[in-house]
């Protein structure tokens, strides 16, 4: 008997845990905005920045760090020609759906880059 309530207790733990993943994985795709992020092709002006710090998710600037518009959530990820993958874990006031702003380890790295027009790859978390 004791055996059989332990048990049903821990399935019933177990669903409760499988539906607590599933509600955080769905609000988790849901931007800042409440618009729900999509795969896709997006043209977006890349601009790129060198200061160092920690970033609106708490995590501190570091290559392959960007910052977006709100409408895409902390953890998308953005494939920009001529940098590789790039991850959103910051948003800034002056940056739109349309720009990324992508943290680069120094100045004159990021005065070289400068701001681009580029078609970019969107893969939502």
């Amino acid at each position: 008997m004791i055996k059989k309530i332990a048990s049903e207790t821990t399935v019933k733990k177990g669903a409760l845990f499988t539906i607590l993943i599933v509600v955080l994985l769905l609000v988790s795709c849901r931007s800042q905005k409440g618009e729900t992020c999509r795969d896709g092709e997006v043209t977006m002006s890349v601009s790129a920045y060198s200061l160092v710090g920690k970033t609106a998710s708490g995590l501190p600037s570091l290559p392959g760090t960007c910052a977006c518009g709100l409408s895409y959530p902390f953890g998308t990820r953005f494939d920009v020609p001529g940098l590789g993958m790039v991850i959103c874990q910051d948003h800034g006031a002056a940056v739109t759906d349309k720009h990324l702003d992508i943290w680069l380890p120094s100045q004159t790295l990021a005065r070289t880059w400068g701001r681009k027009e580029l078609l970019v790859k969107v893969h939502c978390p």
